[in-house]
């Protein structure tokens, strides 16, 4: 019994170590939404990731008080953390929208650099530089039909409408 005990104790401390190196569990992605890129969700590995921070996962819990999605750009220099849950209608239970909550994080500046939340929308990465909004109005315009939302260029900050 006294052998056993220091064995346990060493396969929990290998587990921990594994654990915090990023070794552990990752992430899984949505299914990529009509009308985005299939590519703009990609995984990046940990080791791709281990050079930089990974605050961003701490942030995304604490603000989402739970797991959150993760999407890379191409180039791995910023990462979109969301999370999507159904809003409480005024309407009542039954007219609840689907609710998205979102910030864009700049890996080597190793901060936040836009955050945004919105009912009835969806984001992806259009390119490498930007992310774009799309947000599906409740009474949709007897007009042409467009797209309404925006996009935010990553590396000048500027939000520009659809």
């Amino acid at each position: 019994m006294d052998t056993i005990a220091p064995t346990i104790a060493a396969t929990i401390l290998s587990c921990v170590v594994l654990l915090a190196r990023g070794c552990g569990p990752m992430h899984r992605q949505a299914p990529p939404q009509a009308g985005f890129a299939a590519d703009s969700l990609e995984h990046a590995t940990p080791e791709l990731l281990d050079r930089g921070s990974r605050r961003y996962e701490s942030l995304a819990e604490a603000r989402y008080r739970g797991p959150a999605k993760y999407l890379w750009n191409a180039p791995h220099t910023h990462v979109l953390c969301l999370e999507q849950h159904r809003s409480r209608s005024p309407a009542g239970p039954g007219m609840a929208l689907p609710a998205l909550r979102f910030f864009i994080y700049d890996l080597q500046a190793d901060e936040i650099i836009f955050e945004d939340a919105l009912d009835n929308a969806r984001v992806a990465w259009e390119s490498d530089t930007s992310i774009k909004v799309v947000i599906t109005p409740g009474t949709v315009p007897e007009i042409e039909p467009r797209e309404f939302g925006y996009r935010v260029d990553v590396v000048s900050g500027l939000r520009e409408d659809l």
